[in-house]
């Protein structure tokens, strides 16, 4: 379904996205539900790709994208019905209090 939102940015964004979670999701969903947790190093990959907290802002070493980075990132996980890696959660609900809230130190550390 095509949606006026977003723009051609997001498009592409949505795409990378989608070959990420193809390439480095789906085929470890089994062993995280077995695990009860996804692995460090996808997490790692996932920040290194962009995904973590893609609306923080370039001055803090984010990707400076805006929130609608984010649900895109939502989107992509729900498509592949994948609940058990926290993203959202992490750059949504997390992250934006010590963006908010931290000091510079903090915020250099964390962001």
């Amino acid at each position: 379904m095509k949606r006026d939102l977003f723009e051609e940015h997001h498009d592409l964004f949505r795409k990378s996205v989608r070959g990420f979670i193809e390439r480095e999701v789906v085929p470890k969903q089994e062993a995280w539900r077995e695990a009860g947790s996804v692995d460090r190093e996808t997490w790692r990959a996932a920040g290194e790709f962009g995904l973590l907290c893609p609306w923080v802002g370039e001055e803090w070493d984010g990707p400076g994208g805006d929130f609608l980075h984010s649900v895109i990132v939502s989107e992509e996980l729900a498509r592949v019905y994948e609940s058990g890696f926290a993203m959202p959660l992490h750059s949504d609900i997390v992250v934006p209090y010590i963006h908010s809230f931290g000091n510079d130190e903090q915020r250099r550390r964390w962001l």
